[in-house]
Order: structure tokens, then C-alpha cells, then sequence
């Protein structure tokens, strides 16, 4: 019996051991631990569920999102039911989530405790069909989303509220996407601070501020209406859209009106709007304080103050350049256009029908100081001065191509320090002209802007001494251009056959001069004293965008990029003629090559400027190359002193690799093997860099 059990037991083990055998993998396969599978969860909130539930069912539902957020799972979506949802702490999610309520008129979320939603920890959550409401009181402020650290938002379909802040993304690690949402009665209705914004098709009302942007934002078809803030007491306000440097702020289609102050308020950074209408604004529709900005196709009306403000800060070098384009500024309460110290370029642009303020300045264009270029623009029918200019504490230059200045109720004011020149010269401040002269009739709706059309016979269309420079390929409406044999003047190209719709009547006549007429009005003490105009001046216009440098050739390092369209004085030219030295802004200058501008005036009488001195390039330029495939690659250079040299860039296979210093004579560099590598030498001075010597090394193998 004893031999039995024993050879039984025996029995057992060997086919335990060939059981394991056979399942066992073979030596040397890893072995693979399967995790278990995180199944997103569909979970329920109601006013009616209890926290004893697991959410699981509208059966089975919770009463608060905290419990949901407990027992819920990373990518779980959570409903929430009709009626208003607070809690005794904001509602913090630990992953990633959706969050689905039952309509914007239907689901509450109340904030408290300081937040609504509180997103500190990383993940991507979706929030849709809901209402986020705060309590804005003076000591009771709520922000409605907070985002921390790398969080994505989506947002459709949600209403913010009564918030401090609506959405208060203070991390550049934050994306969020709003789309189809509401924003009423809020402080901010959205900070974003470094982060990217994506912001369509929502609206914006009764808010201090629409939206502050200090990281990167695109805005489609959004409207922004009756927001901001103004205390006419303190004169002071808040501004319906805000951007701050570093912030890019692209903005298409929708727009912003009937704000209590200005209607953006550019800070810093960069803003670039089209088709864009902003109207109606309680102050300047635009206020660029600092920072560059373009605008494209855009209407710009019936604001209190400004239709656009362009100026620059005391002690800035220079503000950022301001262009507009196709675009019309109508109607607005002081002046269609104002610069302070600024750079402004105008192409293709109408500006009509603004009003001077009760000081007597604007009209159409008020200038204190600074650049303005206008191309293919036609500024006319405004009450007050069609062009008002004063150096202000800056040279100043006003450059006016293919432009018409004419028919507004006070004639141009240009003091007579001001840099001015136009071509050609007819139709710009001579208050000679007649409306029925011109042939511009009374503003018009045409290709979803405004403009002054051209009637038949008017001298405007194909006007010979408008061959100069090169005009845009369209004009404002955007119809090709030219129809004939030249551009006409203007913002309009005559001889589409459009139907026109007017929109204004025609303005009253105006009174007429019979005296020889007088191109500019020069500003002295006595007001009503005239001079003739001034000579043409030396110019350059930009058919390119272009560097501007130190020098006269490419070695030479860029100072600015001036951009097509902008026109600057030109003070010098190279002794190969290939070269001008053109004057910035502030009285900087720097060198322009001829191939991308044109001239215009008396460059061949201007004066041969020596070119700042370059450093020569470095001799001798030799390695010493230790090759050990199992240790790497070793590679000494050396080379003789450059004349001049300030330094000198070393680059490997067109890469810098280092940068040295004026007494340096070698390098070495732990290189990689298994690659064939070229060095190149250049010795640099605070003007620019010399040629280039270089050397090719084998790949080392």
C-alpha cells in the first residue's frame, strides 16, 4: 500500500512538470503581463440621483459631479441632467473627460469656492450643451474654467456667465477650442494667457472685456457686441478686445460694434483682422498702442472717436508697422485716421465721411509725426481737413502715390518741417478740384464694401501721369486691376458695369477757389498763410518685402524688413549703384538693394556713402583629424587672424555650431562618425560677417 501511494505521488509530479514544460515558452521569450483593459464609462448626474449610486444609469445616478468624477474612469463621459449643480469645492477632474449636460438652458453648473471647473491635472476634456454661472459680486469672484498644466478644451455649445472670469487659461500649455458658445455678463470672458485659442462661430455681450490675449488666438465669424466698460468721470474704460505682447490674435469674418470704449486695444504682439467689421464703438473702433497690425478687407464705421489709431510710446524705437488694405473707413467721429509717431501704410483704401472734434483736428487723416503712405486711396467728402500733418516730436514724411485728396470741407493742413511729396501731385490737397470736376460720386455699397465710384469722363480713370510705381493687382473691391491701359486713381477702378447702391446723399457743395491753386496749406502761426509746394525728394517704394542692412551687401547683418508697399526717403546711394541707404523711422538708416524698390525723384543727385567696414576672412583654414572608429572622430582647426574680426561663427554641414571670440585661432570638435562633414569659417564685426572659407572632412568608418 505504502509502494502504491508512493508511485502515485510520483505520477502526479511528472505530469505536473510535463504540463509546465509544454506550456512554459522556450528559454529567452519574454514573458508578457497583460494589464487590464481602462473601459471608458458613460455615467449620470441628476438632481434626483443619491451619492450612494454608482452613476451608472439615470436609475442608478449621482447626485454631485464629484461623485461622478470618483468613480469614473479616463475618457468617461458624464451626463448631466436638467437643473442647477453646486457644490461646497470646485469641481476638480482627475483625467481626461466629457462632460454633456442637457442644453445651455437646461444644466447649470453654479461656481464656487473661487472656480467652476478647476482643471489641474492633464488630460484633454470635452464640456458641451450646458451653462457655467457665476456670481460676480465685488467679493465673490469666480472664474468659470481654470486650466493649469497641458490641458486641451473643447467646448461646444456652452454658455459662460456671471463669471470674473469665463475661461482663465493661465498656462502656454493650454489648447482650447470654442465653438457654437455664448459669453454674457462676464468680467473676462476669456483670458488666455501663452496658451492657443481657437474661437468660431460664438457670440459676446455685456462683457468688461471680451477677450484678453496674451498667447495665440484665431476668431472666426464671431460677433463681439455691446461690451466693454466706461467711466466718464475717470475717462477711463475697458476695452471689448485686448492683446498684449507676446500675444498673435488672427481674426476673420464676424465683428466688433457698440462697445463702451475702444473697440480693441492693441498692446504688443501681433493682430491681423479681415473682413472684419467694427462700428459703432463708444471710442476708436481701433487703438494700436504697440505692436503690429494689418487689416485686410475690413469695414471700419460710425465709431465715436478713431476710426483707426495708430501711435507709439514714448521711448519705443518703433511701435510695429500698421497696414491696411481694401478697406474703408467711414464715418467716424473725430477722424477717419490718426498717427502719432507711427508707421502707417494705406493701399487700396477709402476714407470718407469722418468728422473733425470740436478742436478743429481731423477729418480725414490726423498726423502728429511719424511715416504715412498711401497708395491707391482715395480720402475724400470729409468734414474737416482731408489731410492735417505736424512733425510732432519726430521727422516726419508723408508719401502719397496714385491717391486722390480731395472734396473734404477744410483744406490740407501740412506744416512745412514735414517731409512731403505725392504723385501725381493733381489730385492731392488741391482745393481747385470740383466734385463734378473729379467725377467721384457719393459713396457707394459695391463688393461688400464702400466706396467712391468713378463716372464717366472723370480725369481719375487712365490719367497718364499715373503711370508711376507698380499698383496693386486689385483694387478695393478686389476687381483686377487695370481695366485699360493704366490704373486709375483711387481706391476704384472704373469699367466693371456694376450696379451701385448709394448709401449716403451727395454732399453739399463745396466752396470753390478761383486763385492759383495752392497744392498745401504749411502750418505757421497764422492759419490761413500758404506756401507752394515742396520739390520732390529722393524716394524709394518697396516692390518686395525686403532687409534692410548695416551695409551695402548681403555680408552685412538686417536692421529692419520693410514690406511691399512702404515707401522711405532715400538719403545716399553705393558707388556701384546698386544700393540706396534709405532713412527708418526715429532717423536709424540702413541699405536697401535696388531690386527691390523703385525710385522716384532726384536719386541720381543723391550723395555716394561709404560703406561701413567688413572684417576679411580668416587664412589658412586646415585640420588635424584623428579618425578611430571604435573612440569617434577627432577634428582640430585652425586658422590665421582676420583682419577686422570681431569674432568668428563656426558652422558644420551649414548648421552654427559655435560661436568664438576675436583671439580665438582653433577649434575642436568631437564629430560624428559615419558622416561626411563640411566646415565653414566666417569672421563677424558689429557690422556684419566676412566670406565664408571652408573644408570637407571624409566620413570616418
Amino acid at each position: 500500500m505504502r509502494q502504491h501511494s508512493v508511485r502515485l505521488f510520483l505520477s502526479f509530479l511528472i505530469l505536473i512538470l510535463f504540463t509546465q514544460a509544454c506550456i512554459m515558452p522556450p528559454v529567452g521569450t519574454p514573458v508578457v503581463t497583460l494589464s487590464p483593459t481602462v473601459v471608458p464609462r458613460n455615467l449620470y448626474v441628476s438632481t434626483s440621483g443619491r451619492d450612494s449610486n454608482n452613476c451608472s444609469s439615470l436609475a442608478r445616478a449621482c447626485a454631485t459631479l464629484t461623485r461622478a468624477f470618483d468613480v469614473s474612469t479616463a475618457g468617461s463621459t458624464i451626463h448631466i441632467g436638467p437643473g442647477s449643480f453646486q457644490e461646497s469645492r470646485p469641481w476638480t477632474p482627475y483625467h481626461s473627460l466629457n462632460l454633456v449636460g442637457a442644453g445651455v438652458d437646461q444644466t447649470n453648473l453654479l461656481a464656487y469656492g473661487g472656480y467652476g471647473l478647476r482643471f489641474g491635472h492633464e488630460g484633454t476634456f470635452t464640456i458641451q450643451d450646458l451653462t457655467i454661472r457665476g456670481d460676480d459680486t465685488e467679493n465673490n469672484f469666480h472664474d468659470g474654467i481654470q486650466a493649469d498644466q497641458n490641458i486641451t478644451l473643447n467646448l461646444t455649445n456652452c454658455r459662460f456667465t456671471g463669471n470674473h472670469n469665463g475661461i482663465y487659461a493661465i498656462f502656454p500649455t493650454v489648447t482650447t477650442s470654442v465653438s457654437h458658445c455664448t459669453f454674457d455678463g462676464n468680467g473676462t470672458a476669456i483670458l488666455i494667457n501663452g496658451g492657443h485659442l481657437t474661437l468660431g462661430d460664438s457670440s459676446f455681450t455685456l462683457n468688461q472685456t471680451a477677450l484678453l490675449n496674451r498667447g495665440s488666438a484665431t476668431v472666426q465669424n464671431t460677433t463681439f457686441d455691446n461690451n466693454g466698460a466706461f467711466d466718464p468721470t475717470a475717462h477711463s474704460g475697458a476695452s471689448t478686445i485686448i492683446n498684449e505682447d507676446p500675444g498673435q490674435l488672427t481674426m476673420t469674418g464676424g465683428g466688433v460694434s457698440n462697445g463702451r470704449f475702444f473697440g480693441f486695444d492693441i498692446r504688443g504682439g501681433s493682430v491681423l483682422l479681415q473682413q472684419v467689421n467694427i462700428h459703432n464703438n463708444g471710442n476708436s473702433g481701433i487703438l494700436r498702442r504697440q505692436g503690429g497690425l494689418e487689416i485686410r478687407s475690413s469695414l471700419i464705421t460710425d465709431n465715436g472717436s478713431y476710426g483707426v489709431e495708430a501711435e507709439r510710446p514714448s521711448g519705443v524705437r518703433e511701435g510695429g508697422r500698421v497696414l491696411i488694405q481694401q478697406t474703408a473707413i467711414v464715418r467716424n467721429g473725430s477722424a477717419g485716421l490718426r498717427v502719432d509717431d507711427a508707421s502707417v501704410t494705406l493701399e487700396n483704401v477709402t476714407i470718407s465721411g469722418n468728422r473733425a472734434d470740436s478742436i478743429g483736428d481731423g477729418g480725414g487723416i490726423w498726423m502728429y509725426g511719424g511715416n504715412l503712405f498711401l497708395f491707391d486711396t482715395t480720402v475724400a467728402y470729409n468734414t474737416g481737413h482731408g489731410l492735417y500733418a505736424n512733425p510732432g516730436s519726430t521727422p516726419a514724411l508723408v508719401a502719397i502715390f496714385r491717391s486722390v485728396v480731395a472734396l473734404n470741407s477744410a483744406p490740407c493742413l501740412v506744416a512745412s518741417a514735414v517731409h512731403f511729396n505725392a504723385s501725381p501731385p493733381d489730385f492731392v490737397c488741391n482745393d481747385s478740384r470740383s466734385a463734378v470736376h473729379l467725377g467721384l460720386g457719393p459713396l457707394a455699397v459695391d463688393g461688400g464694401t464702400l466706396v467712391h465710384p468713378l463716372l464717366v469722363g472723370s480725369p481719375l480713370i487712365d490719367n497718364p501721369a499715373n503711370a508711376v510705381g507698380l499698383c496693386p493687382v486689385t483694387d478695393q473691391r478686389g476687381i483686377p486691376r487695370p481695366i485699360g491701359p493704366i490704373c486709375d486713381i483711387g481706391a476704384y477702378e472704373f469699367g466693371t458695369g456694376h450696379d451701385l447702391v448709394y448709401v449716403s446723399p451727395t454732399p453739399a457743395p463745396l466752396k470753390v477757389t478761383t486763385d492759383t491753386p495752392t497744392l498745401i496749406h504749411i502750418l505757421v502761426p497764422t492759419p490761413t498763410e500758404t506756401a507752394t509746394a515742396q520739390p520732390a525728394a529722393p524716394l524709394v517704394t518697396f516692390v518686395l518685402n525686403a532687409n534692410c542692412r548695416k551695409g551695402p551687401g548681403t555680408g552685412y547683418d538686417v536692421v529692419d524688413t520693410p514690406l511691399k508697399g512702404m515707401l522711405l526717403p532715400a538719403v545716399g546711394r553705393s558707388d556701384d549703384g546698386f544700393w540706396w541707404n534709405v532713412e527708418l523711422l526715429a532717423g536709424s538708416r540702413c541699405w536697401v538693394n535696388n531690386s527691390t524698390v523703385i525710385t522716384s525723384g532726384p536719386v541720381d543727385q543723391l550723395p555716394l556713402v561709404k560703406a561701413p567696414p567688413l572684417p576679411g576672412a580668416p587664412g589658412n583654414f586646415a585640420d588635424s583629424t584623428i579618425c578611430n572608429p571604435k573612440t569617434g572622430l577627432s577634428v582640430k582647426l585652425s586658422w590665421d587672424p582676420a583682419a577686422g574680426a570681431g569674432g568668428y561663427n563656426l558652422y558644420r554641414n551649414g548648421t552654427l555650431l559655435t560661436s568664438l571670440g576675436k583671439a580665438s585661432a582653433g577649434y575642436g570638435d568631437s564629430a560624428p562618425t559615419n558622416l561626411e562633414l563640411t566646415y565653414a569659417l566666417e569672421a563677424v564685426n558689429s557690422y556684419g560677417h566676412s566670406g565664408q572659407v571652408s573644408l570637407t572632412i571624409p566620413a570616418c568608418k
